[in-house]
């Protein structure tokens, strides 16, 4: 009993070349293989997978069992005379007879040819045969040999009989008959020796009835002629074949190294689901697996080496929440699941596409990071700058270096320069450089501020430090913003001076697919296009407290390696994910 046995079935190719044989019995199908008891210590399996697993390139064999039920008359009969005599003549009944009656029948013979008259070589027999008819034979005691082999037949006659072709196809080249002899050679341990073995049936007519043998093997048939089928018990036809357990050590052997689980009973006894991620399949049962709308609310982290799965089952939850018309976002630091989401877009979805590819230097999409919405005035205006401010230092504070030293007062030189870019038109990412590396530019920017505390940082601070003092102090910003103005897919999307793409309309439904692939962008780049993006839906979800419960959609976000990309404030964020609806995975 194997609850835990799991089984792949393979397609059957048509093979010409295959050559098919017949393993039989070698006498009358009563007489028993050796009992399965005495198989213990020498399980046939590992001979017979042995002989299996040693082929060359190009070779291929397989074992066939078609099996069906058998009944006989003369089973039952020969099983009734063991229980009631306790013996019974199985098989070779005329030899036994002509052997039996040699003293009657080879006297009339001889006398018949001398004489030339058959009818005085029948008297003689007559009369030889007759008086034994009446004489009292003594009953020839059984040797201890044939009470166990009687008791074997018993045994076996007394379960059922199933007919059982047993086929070996081979395909080789030159090594045909090598591989049949092993595999012959395998089945020896089932062998009971001087009364039954199993053996190779002579194929008659050879070229004629390949095609036939063939065709049997292939569609699986039972063969029409008995002489090509053996009977055997089902405690024999166990022994020949069961499954391999713990102690066959058979070369090349596919083994599993797990087992499978029952689904809980929480979802086995029904419930709607948001998303299907899988079937559980335990014991024959198929039990779908998925979650519901309060548990993806709880977010989902999935864990698992290379190759497991995990990209395929994040695939098949953004196909299900896209078809289902909910609003997404993916982030792609590889880029293969990205274009692949393209081809799953249903034609009333794809007026809700995005698809930022900033590869695509011909027709790039902008994302400003510093950019305020229009028509903001006063207290209003001082919010949106806080969370730009806040939301860009994430960024940075993200792409800066474990290693940089001086860090809090490289974000106190940011969090200044940010709120000075702020004041001017057009601003970007790239301004905060100049600002820095630019002193013309800086001092321009300056005469306008109205505000006291970044005046006095411009003049007292930074403005009284000599030249190699002030680089020093700059140099961690403007070293990790530098660098990307020599990034052509950076300063594309990055230097546009307003963002072509609206992340709180987004956040309300839209479809967002982001190809942030290192090997085209690098890595850097990648991180820092992945970190802007979640720096952008962040500011837009913020938002959402400005609207009614009732009025924020659901939206799901999709980041493989989000590690690589989350802020802290980000991360903070989406603790009170019920707050802002934005779920993760």
């Amino acid at each position: 009993y194997l609850p835990e046995l799991r089984f792949k079935q393979l397609p059957v190719e048509e093979d010409h070349d295959l050559s098919v044989f017949s393993i039989i019995q070698s006498r009358h199908f009563a007489y028993p293989l050796k009992p399965h008891q005495d198989l213990i210590k020498t399980d046939p399996i590992a001979f017979i997978t042995g002989s299996m697993t040693h082929l060359e390139d190009d070779e291929k064999v397989a074992l066939q069992l078609v099996v069906r039920r058998y009944a006989s008359r003369k089973a039952v009969k020969i099983y009734n005379q063991l229980l009631g005599k306790g013996k019974t003549k199985i098989d070779g009944k005329l030899r036994y007879r002509i052997l039996e009656y040699a003293w009657v029948w080879v006297p009339a013979l001889v006398v018949g040819l001398l004489l030339q008259s058959w009818q005085i070589g029948a008297a003689v027999a007559l009369i030889l045969w007759v008086p034994s008819l009446f004489a009292r034979k003594e009953e020839k005691e059984l040797t201890q040999l044939e009470t166990d082999l009687y008791a074997e037949v018993a045994a076996k006659l007394g379960q059922p009989l199933l007919q059982t072709d047993i086929r070996f196809a081979v395909h080789s080249a030159d090594r045909t008959g090598k591989l049949v002899n092993d595999f012959v050679s395998s089945l020896e341990p089932l062998n009971t020796p001087g009364f039954q073995y199993l053996k190779l049936r002579k194929a008659r007519f050879g070229a004629r009835l390949r095609n036939y043998r063939s065709r049997l093997f292939t569609s699986r048939l039972s063969s029409v002629f008995p002489f090509n089928s053996s009977v055997l018990s089902t405690s024999e036809l166990a022994a020949l074949f069961h499954f391999p357990h713990g102690i066959i050590k058979t070369e090349g052997i596919v083994r599993s190294h797990s087992r499978t689980l029952p689904a809980p009973v929480s979802m086995r006894s029904g419930g709607e689901f948001d998303i299907t991620i899988g079937m559980n399949k335990h014991h024959g049962t198929e039990t779908p697996i998925g979650l519901t709308q309060a548990e993806r609310e709880r977010h989902m982290f999935v864990v698992g080496g290379t190759g497991s799965g995990k990209t395929t089952m994040l695939k098949y939850q953004i196909i299900q929440d896209i078809r289902n018309g909910k609003g997404l976002a993916i982030v792609d630091p590889h880029g293969d699941l990205a274009e692949e989401l393209l081809e799953y877009i249903p034609e009333e979805r794809k007026e809700d596409l995005i698809y930022l590819n900033p590869d695509d230097l011909d027709h790039p999409i902008g994302v400003n990071l510093l950019e305020l919405p229009e028509g903001l005035t006063g207290n209003d205006l001082l919010r949106e700058k806080d969370r730009v401010t806040e939301s860009v230092i994430s960024v940075m504070r993200k792409i800066f270096s474990e290693d940089d030293s001086g860090g809090h007062r490289i974000e106190y030189i940011l969090r200044n320069t940010i709120q000075t870019a702020l004041t001017l038109d057009k601003a970007t990412l790239f301004t905060i450089f100049r600002l820095l590396n630019d002193g013309k530019f800086a001092k321009d920017a300056i005469k306008n501020l109205e505000d006291k505390d970044l005046r006095d940082f411009w003049k007292n601070e930074l403005g009284k430090a000599g030249s190699m003092q002030k680089v020093k102090m700059a140099a961690g910003i403007t070293a990790k913003i530098g660098r990307f103005l020599f990034s052509a897919s950076a300063r594309a999307m990055l230097e546009q001076e307003k963002s072509t793409i609206n992340f709180d309309e987004i956040l309300d439904g839209k479809i967002l697919i982001c190809n942030f692939s290192k090997g085209r962008l690098g890595e850097d780049t990648s991180m820092l296009f992945g970190v802007t993006v979640l720096a952008k839906l962040q500011l837009a979800a913020l938002k959402r407290s400005e609207k009614k419960q009732a009025d924020r959609k659901s939206f799901y976000l999709y980041v493989d390696e989000f590690q690589n990309f989350a802020t802290l404030s980000f991360t903070q964020m989406l603790s009170e994910a019920r707050k802002y609806k934005v779920f993760l995975t």
